[in-house]
């Protein structure tokens, strides 16, 4: 289940992504738990109504049988033992309960509804929840500090995924943009130096074979799709190549324009990303800052908290 701040309020464990989503509940917690949580809910605004009802009327105090019924949703007996039940409080239907016993049981409400409403799943109600100054993370209570650097190092971890996989795709690309210039010279090389010899599909082939004994791909296929069209395949050993046709320097040249195509629009794709990148990077040292400006501002409340000791 998805879990934070094991430790104790205010100390966050890892500097890991963690769930602020709720706890992994099945269909049947889900069930339950929405349940207690509209029940505490429901309960809550009944206590409020009765509490106004004293107030107005000049009133000190009075019963959960004043306010609660056999007929009311929750009825008396079901509203007594979720107290019981889910509070702990020792209180019977005919106790009477002063003013401040009211408002103690309904920000106890409050609190308890919250708190199993952040078990719940985002889209079923849940998340983080905040009440009467509590804050509450996956059935938890945490401190404002714990949601705080929660959310925030999660957005570092999520930035940190995004860098990578550019970074990656950057890797790979580079890594093509090199094979692809080295297929570029073996073609350069293999060129005549005038315009009457021939170069056969059996020659480029073995240029082809000696460049996947390397690279583990057809240059052909990956570089030259525009050259290789309708030019048919061979298999050698097999693997599958696409061929080329019988070539002079003229059409060479037009391979070689092929081939420096895939080049180019592998940098342009490079550049897309770097872009993308840089603002990654950007956001990430935003997050960094604010985590060490929160850092600072907390450690020097704590500090002229001590002094005035």
């Amino acid at each position: 289940m998805s879990s934070i701040n094991t430790g104790a309020l205010g100390a966050i464990n890892s500097v890991t992504y963690t769930s602020l989503d709720g706890l992994d509940l099945t269909a049947a917690q889900i069930s339950s738990t929405t349940g207690k949580v509209q029940t505490a809910s429901t309960m809550s605004g009944d206590l409020q109504r009765a509490i106004n009802a004293l107030l107005y009327n000049n009133q000190k105090s009075c019963s959960l049988s004043q306010i609660f019924t056999a007929q009311s949703n929750p009825t008396l007996a079901q509203a007594t033992a979720f107290l019981q039940t889910n509070l702990n409080a020792s209180v019977r239907a005919d106790d009477l309960l002063s003013l401040d016993d009211l408002k103690t049981v309904k920000k106890a409400l409050d609190n308890f509804g919250n708190k199993e409403a952040s078990k719940l799943p985002g889209n079923s109600g849940g998340g983080i929840k905040s009440v009467n100054g509590n804050f509450y993370v996956n059935g938890q209570e945490v401190t404002i500090q714990d949601v705080f650097m929660a959310v925030r190092v999660n957005q570092l971890a999520n930035f940190e995924d995004q860098i990578n996989a550019y970074m990656n795709q950057l890797q790979k690309n580079n890594d093509l943009a090199r094979a692809a210039n080295a297929w570029i010279t073996t073609l350069n090389n293999m060129t005549p130096t005038n315009t009457d010899t021939h170069v056969s599909p059996a020659s480029f082939l073995a240029a082809q074979q000696s460049f996947f004994a390397q690279y583990s791909y057809d240059p052909v296929a990956r570089f030259m799709p525009t050259s290789a069209s309708g030019g048919g395949t061979s298999v050698v050993g097999g693997h599958t190549f696409a061929l080329l046709p019988d070539a002079i320097s003229t059409k060479i040249s037009a391979y070689v324009t092929d081939a420096k195509n895939y080049v180019t629009n592998i940098n342009s794709e490079n550049q897309t990303a770097q872009t993308y990148l840089d603002q990654l990077n950007n956001k990430r040292s935003e997050v960094l800052d604010s985590i060490t400006n929160f850092t600072k501002s907390e450690g020097q409340v704590q500090q002229d908290m001590s002094s005035k000791l």
